[in-house]
């Protein structure tokens, strides 16, 4: 589970496959940045069994670390809310209408 900046036109790319954090996708993501993209997190992405977030700002090598409120979350439960809050930089994770935690 995951979000990313916008990419428009990617959508007609016709890929098979796509993860942000592919190194061979890397060169085309940095073609999109704009002068809009503020800060150093350009994706996100949550590994709900194993508690881990990724993320990158495509630039240097990919981050990593345990997500707060991970330990709350059911994973027989398959659903997910997240809420992207642009102003503060920040991602929360909702199950059930629980914020489970912030990154």
């Amino acid at each position: 589970v995951g979000v990313i900046r916008p990419l428009p036109g990617w959508e007609k790319r016709g890929l098979d496959k796509f993860s942000p954090g592919l190194s061979v996708f890397r060169q085309d993501l940095q073609q999109e940045r704009t002068g809009k993209w503020g800060g150093d997190v350009h994706y996100c992405h949550i590994y709900t069994r194993i508690g881990a977030c990724k993320w990158s700002d495509w630039e240097g090598q990919e981050n990593d670390t345990h997500w707060e409120g991970r330990d709350d979350f059911d994973r027989d439960w398959t659903t997910l809310g997240m809420l992207l809050d642009l102003g503060n930089g920040t991602l929360s994770v909702y199950q059930s209408g629980r914020r489970l935690g912030t990154l």
